[in-house]
């Protein structure tokens, strides 16, 4: 982590991420990457995992762009209702 300021920033995050990917896809530690991200640097990641012949499915939210990476990836799920659903459980506790 890196401080700005008074705000922490984590570096290397994306790459950590890319290279965990692809490693447990290269080593068949899972048949489906669920990817919550908008950042266009794990393009290259993610089309590696699906060349391994692993699944790819993109969370996103309704206002996320990441074009390239809806294109790449196998599926995208919206996650606005599914964050709208916890919040409506988390409130009637």
């Amino acid at each position: 982590m890196q401080k700005h300021g008074q705000i922490y920033v984590q570096k290397g995050v994306d790459t950590a991420l890319a290279v965990d990917m692809v490693f447990m896809a290269a080593k068949s530690l899972f048949d489906v990457a669920l990817l919550i991200s908008a950042d266009s640097d794990l393009v290259a990641a993610a089309q590696s995992v699906k060349d391994l012949g692993k699944h790819v499915e993109l969370g996103v939210f309704s206002t996320t762009k990441a074009m390239h990476l809806k294109q790449i990836c196998d599926k995208t799920i919206v996650l606005d209702p599914v964050v709208d659903k916890l919040l409506s459980a988390l409130s009637q506790k």
